[in-house]
């Protein structure tokens, strides 16, 4: 079955700036405060539109550490850094699947991060971790909302073979009860029938099979 591929019809980012209730030791330095990353990127496919939201926390203590480079000039880098991805982003090839969307752009993103190095003639290159930190912010945004894109025929689809093996599933394990009853209770071929055509008779599939199970272990402790 051919999907629509997933299109991303716009992004938006924002920063948050916190600080912390007390220093907390992380990745061998002390941090007083954070600035978190929040994406919105509304996705397409077909007529159906989505808008999904992901955050990420600027990590640069441990995703960009350095002895040369102060903690405002690796933030810096990684704002920085999120605007070219955010263009990168917006343009991106449409894919079946969201996860391709971010594999897809790895590329342009470590190009991104070499380029934001020159231009803020860093002592020191940003790291590819620190790139993928920044990037992810917006792997999530895209993909937090794609379920909702998933085509109702492919949900379907996925019900039926689902029903179909729950129902070998439980006509193989009431067979077997029925026959440790020995012979005691059997089932109408009508019942048979028609068991699995509404939950309600599925639900009643599950009742008879504890019963026959019941009956069976009866059985065996009393011979």
């Amino acid at each position: 079955m051919s999907l629509n591929p997933i299109t991303i019809t716009s992004i938006d980012f924002d920063c948050e700036n916190f600080t912390y209730r007390a220093p907390m030791k992380f990745g061998g330095m002390v941090v007083e405060r954070v600035t978190v990353l929040n994406v919105w990127c509304e996705i397409a496919t077909g007529r159906v539109k989505a808008r999904g939201f992901g955050s990420m926390p600027m990590g640069n203590v441990w995703a960009f550490p350095s002895k040369q480079l102060s903690y405002q000039q690796t933030l810096k880098a990684m704002l920085t850094l999120a605007e070219r991805i955010a263009g990168a982003w917006r343009v991106a090839h449409p894919w079946p699947h969201p996860v391709q969307i971010g594999f897809s752009l790895e590329p342009k993103v470590f190009q991104a991060a070499r380029d934001v190095t020159q231009e803020l003639d860093l002592h020191e290159p940003i790291p590819e971790l620190c790139a993928l930190v920044v990037s992810s912010a917006f792997d999530a945004a895209t993909c937090s909302q794609a379920v909702r894109l998933m085509p109702c025929r492919l949900a379907a689809a996925s019900m039926r073979a689902s029903k179909a093996v729950s129902k070998r599933m439980l006509t193989t394990v009431f067979s077997v009860s029925c026959a440790g009853t020995g012979g005691v209770f059997k089932v109408p071929p009508a019942m048979k029938a028609s068991a699995f055509r509404s939950s309600a008779g599925f639900t009643m599939w599950g009742i008879l099979i504890v019963i026959a199970y019941l009956l069976s272990v009866q059985r065996v402790y009393d011979g």
